[in-house]
């Protein structure tokens, strides 16, 4: 119990009653110390002779607070005025012992018992407080893994996912579109979506404010001016229950192979019809060709061979000539069927192809040189259109050595993946000029329209190797010679090549295989 008393004297007094009842007892001055311990008692005993201003004062702020506010405060010798006066709970007789004992006994338990309802009500509102923050515990849990899920399925979305405000700030933006423009996302945060568009290569109002200014989806068509990527981007506006635009969804989708497709099918088609077109002229112009030639022949045969007229007479038999062969290898190039793929040993066909050539090599002077790989592994192609790779490559090279040369001839293994095996086909002769040689896969570009050249060979040989789903290079300079690398892809499995000796590129033909003798 509390004694607060006016004295020490009269505080003694009150602890040594309360002992022989068999209760502990604190000393307290109430002008020594505002402060009491009240956390450590159970009851109150308050001389009457403390000073009533400050009593009542005192008691009020006891009150106050929910923890002291039932804790009974007894006045020893107070009056039930005095009582009404301070806001105390009793008041004791001072000179009836046996009554001031009863009393003090009854409070105590009374006290006792209000601090277990006390203990019980802290104990209820503690169980309601760790149920509710238990439940919230699990609505959070909820709440987080609906965000984990949300975020996994928003950045598992192959298309690029951009999430903005109505004034075009970006609050959320996916791996996906961190990938298509290369930088990470953090980086997108906060920012302006007009940054992203200018990222993409597009100048201009920002087709956001569109959404916004009329409410309805939009869509655009961008192309990267830095990879010359394409993306199809679908904006559409996020409203409220209300119709209010909230924010607006950016969707972007490449479309650059879907695009590079449709010009594929585009070019088939076109191609299509110019060789419909192509065939119906080769075939309506060939007969008139070849009675013109005919005729100039005929007349050339009753003209002496040193005149006017005869030179004028053998150039009509050798344009008309030139432009017949140039139908009929248009016509060989729209007939083109797709590759027959069959297993090839390209070392074979190359030898093959350099003995139908062989007088050819051997009447302009021209040196041939074979370093073909004995294993080289067979390759999967169309046996026939790879043959007239070569030819075309064999026959350029005899054109280009008029005074003679070495041509080389190479096979090697390319490793990396996947693998491929590479033929090279290097002459000696006069080469090609820097501003011709990024033509020199077009159609009908020749460097020797004086010399029956049609401008077709090499642009068929790209054509045959690209659906072999192989490569064709050339590097070249003049005086300095031409060198073709022509890749296409092989098999795994090895075979030996027999009866093919190995030799140094362009090495002399007594240290190589040579095919000139």
């Amino acid at each position: 119990m509390l004694v607060i008393a006016a004295d020490a004297v009269a505080a003694e007094r009150l602890c040594a009653r309360l002992e022989r009842l068999g209760f502990s007892a604190i000393r307290w001055e109430i002008e020594a110390n505002p402060n009491a311990p009240l956390a450590e008692a159970r009851l109150v005993l308050v001389e009457a002779r403390v000073p009533i201003e400050r009593l009542r004062s005192w008691i009020a702020r006891v009150r106050e607070h929910e923890p002291t506010a039932l804790l009974p405060i007894l006045l020893d010798g107070g009056s039930e005025r005095l009582v009404w006066a301070t806001g105390a709970d009793d008041g004791l007789p001072a000179e009836d012992e046996a009554e001031w004992a009863c009393r003090v006994r009854v409070w105590a338990v009374v006290s006792a018992r209000l601090e277990r309802l006390l203990e019980e009500r802290i104990a209820e509102r503690t169980e309601l407080l760790e149920r509710a923050l238990s439940g919230q515990e699990h609505l959070l849990e909820d709440v987080r893994a609906a965000r984990a899920q949300w975020e996994a399925t928003f950045n598992a979305i192959a298309d690029g996912l951009v999430l903005t405000t109505p004034e075009g700030i970006i609050e959320q933006a996916n791996e996906a579109l961190a990938r298509f423009v290369g930088l990470p996302r953090e980086q997108w945060l906060g920012q302006s979506c007009r940054l992203l568009w200018e990222r993409l290569g597009r100048s201009g109002a920002c087709p956001h404010e569109r959404v916004v200014a009329t409410g309805r989806a939009q869509e655009e068509e961008v192309v990267e001016a830095a990879t010359g990527r394409t993306f199809r981007v679908l904006m559409t506006p996020v409203r409220s229950v209300r119709g209010e635009i909230l924010g607006v969804v950016h969707i972007f989708r490449e479309v650059t192979l879907e695009r590079h497709l449709e010009r594929q099918a585009r070019h088939a088609e076109r191609m299509v019809l110019a060789g419909q077109i192509v065939s119906g002229i080769a075939h309506e112009a060939a007969t008139p060709l070849s009675i013109i030639a005919n005729i100039a022949e005929a007349l050339l045969l009753d003209v002496p061979s040193e005149s006017p007229m005869a030179s004028d007479l053998r150039r009509i038999v050798a344009q008309a000539r030139r432009l017949t062969e140039m139908l009929r290898q248009l016509l060989d190039f729209v007939r083109q069927a797709p590759p027959a793929f069959r297993e090839l040993d390209v070392n074979a066909l190359i030898e093959e192809t350099l003995a139908l050539l062989r007088h050819s090599f051997r009447a302009a002077r021209i040196e041939v040189v074979a370093d073909l790989e004995p294993e080289l592994p067979p390759i999967r192609a169309d046996r026939h259109q790879l043959q007239q790779v070569l030819l075309n490559l064999f026959t350029n090279a005899l054109h280009a050595m008029p005074e003679g040369g070495r041509l080389c001839v190479r096979t090697e293994v390319l490793s990396g993946a996947p693998k491929q095996v590479q033929i090279t086909v290097e002459d000696t002769g006069v080469g090609i000029s820097p501003e011709h040689l990024p033509r020199i896969f077009d159609f009908f570009f020749t460097t020797r329209a004086d010399r029956g050249g049609t401008g077709l060979g090499l642009a068929i040989a790209r054509q045959i190797v690209e659906a072999h789903e192989g490569t064709i290079e050339v590097e070249s300079a003049p005086g300095r010679g031409t060198r073709f690398r022509v890749r296409v892809p092989l098999r795994v499995e090895p075979v030996r090549v027999e009866g093919v000796a190995e030799g140094a590129p362009c090495a002399p033909a007594e240290d190589s295989g040579t095919l000139s003798e």
